[in-house]
């Protein structure tokens, strides 16, 4: 019998494939002493191709030998002995949203700055750059964005700000905005070959190299004006150059008579087709990839008084449309309606965010599971977070998937939950969440799910960042947890269920190819086909 082996791509192709959820075994379990006002609910964290964590977190007294100005932040590595290998601090009012490596291990981190910060390094001189100005001084929050570039040693390389103006507006009536209605905010940054890309929301107007960055704003008939947010994907080369736009994402009117809407979060992902982004708003958008544009139309409101929001994901593939998902709310505030991460995932685009509201047929978001103290056929506002899942070959909508855990109540009224962070474990996708109180004002904790594709269910940490690698060729997996005096942090090895030693025979002529695919499971080989894990490589066989 002749045996052939077939390539990755081409087995992928034809597979019938499922997730299992990870069996995560214990590995390291730190503690890093840190002093905060407030307990962090976001720590970006990575691993880069050796194996090595990378942490990052906030600090506003001293970190070690690093003392803070404001609320500073940090970056903290650890090799994969679980001993630290450097610390640098971002000192000044800097929040650090973002972080990747790329193959050569370099760090990149992005995030927010409002004042002058300094960029610190192991080795070499500082960097250092200033925040958003407005009629010479620094504003009171963090309204301008960077991407700082560090070696794997902790030497910081390269920092480019972004920092919004106003819009240049010809009025009969002076235009000015307010500190607070000017911001540019990065929110996701990513390597793929030597470009660096980042999905971003802005008002205003930014320029940098070749993109222009460039918000609108509502004219409320000659008399005031205000901010109207756009957002979109960018990229530059990993050196930080040559800054371009990719995916644009803008509400179709310069000026409007009546209170239009804006993009209220931007996230995307990549893989060897190109951007997929997507973004959460309301109102009419003009779409802008590849050079070709497309609109979205989200009414304000019906004659109920009903606001539509929505979400809208696009393709970088000519000819796909983009995939709509639209909800109906009694408020067009956009505090807790969001496309919170995007991950790519073989064949399938999980895109995970939170709604409020929902309405019947197919393009609009489900009813929740759970009772909500709704009027009419709408729930009530408070939000809940959703997976959506693409069919990356059609490009169209294959599930939507709502976790309808309670997130409990404060004063009577339900509380809302946000996705601060999510990474796909060997096709298994794990969401942190931030539970608000009904009015945003508060944290009132913090959940960590798994999601296998078909459900939620609970993970064994509550954690506020995720970080997935490789040591030794075993995946593990990094849960940081933080509170206001310490980033608490455990690291797990991981095996995947479902890949078993099916022992096919197979033609000793014939030539052998292996793919480290640890992670695949075949639900129902089919036609011949076998699957066989061989250490910690996996052979894929089809016998004719």
């Amino acid at each position: 019998m002749k045996k052939i082996l077939l390539s990755a791509v081409s087995v992928m192709a034809c597979m019938s494939m499922s997730a299992a959820v990870p069996q995560l075994q214990d590995q390291f379990t730190g503690s890093i002493a840190v002093k905060q006002d407030a307990p962090n609910y976001s720590n970006p964290s990575t691993y880069d191709t050796d194996g090595n964590l990378i942490m990052t977190g906030a600090f506003d007294d001293t970190f070690g030998s690093l003392g803070a100005i404001g609320t500073s932040a940090y970056i903290i590595k650890y090799d994969k002995t679980n001993k630290e290998a450097w610390r640098v601090g971002l000192t000044g009012a800097a929040t650090i949203t973002s972080i990747t490596t790329d193959d050569l291990d370099n760090i990149y981190v992005a995030g927010t700055l409002a004042d002058e910060v300094e960029f610190g390094t192991t080795s070499g001189s500082a960097i250092v750059k200033d925040g958003l100005k407005l009629s010479g001084s620094y504003t009171s929050g963090q309204y301008a964005s960077f991407i700082a570039k560090y070696d794997k040693s902790g030497a910081v390389k390269a920092v480019e700000t972004f920092v919004p103006s106003p819009l240049k507006i010809d009025s009969p009536l002076e235009y000015w905005p307010a500190s607070y209605s000017l911001y540019f905010e990065i929110n996701k940054i990513k390597v793929s070959g030597n470009r660096i890309y980042a999905s971003a929301v802005y008002t205003g107007e930014t320029i940098k190299d070749e993109a222009v960055f460039k918000g609108n704003y509502i004219n409320l008939f000659d008399f005031g004006y205000d901010e109207s947010a756009a957002g979109g994907v960018f990229s530059m080369t990993t050196d930080l150059t040559g800054c371009q736009n990719d995916v644009i994402f803008r509400c179709a009117y310069e000026e409007s008579m009546y209170m239009q809407e804006a993009v209220a979060t931007v996230n995307f992902d990549i893989n060897k087709d190109g951007i997929y982004a997507g973004f959460s708003g309301g109102g009419k958008f003009n779409i802008t990839v590849g050079g070709a544009t497309t609109s979205v139309d989200m009414p304000e409101n019906d004659n109920e008084g009903y606001f539509e929001l929505g979400y809208v994901f696009v393709s970088p593939n000519a000819g796909q449309e983009p995939v709509v998902l639209r909800t109906k709310t009694k408020t067009n505030k956009f505090d807790y309606l969001g496309v919170d991460e995007m991950q790519i995932s073989g064949s399938k685009l999980y895109a995970v965010g939170a709604y409020m509201g929902a309405s019947e047929g197919p393009t609009y978001m489900p009813q929740p599971v759970l009772p909500a103290a709704g009027e009419g056929k709408y729930p009530s506002e408070a939000s809940r977070v959703f997976v959506a899942t693409i069919d990356l070959g059609s490009f169209s909508l294959a599930a939507t998937d709502v976790n309808d855990v309670t997130a409990g109540t404060t004063d009577g009224k339900e509380n809302n939950t946000r996705t601060v962070s999510a990474g796909v474990v060997d096709g298994v996708l794990y969401l942190n969440n931030i539970v608000e109180d009904f009015g945003g004002n508060a944290i009132v904790g913090n959940n960590s799910f798994w999601f296998d594709g078909t459900a939620f269910s609970a993970a064994p940490v509550a954690a506020t960042g995720i970080a997935v690698g490789s040591v030794n060729g075993n995946g593990v997996v990094a849960l940081p947890s933080s509170n206001a005096t310490a980033l608490d942090y455990k690291t797990f090895t991981f095996v995947q269920t479902g890949i078993e030693n099916i022992g096919a025979d197979f033609d000793e002529n014939a030539p052998v190819e292996y793919f480290n695919l640890q992670g695949i499971r075949v639900a129902n080989p089919e036609n011949g086909l076998y699957i066989r894990r061989q250490g910690n490589k996996v052979e894929k066989v089809i016998v004719k």
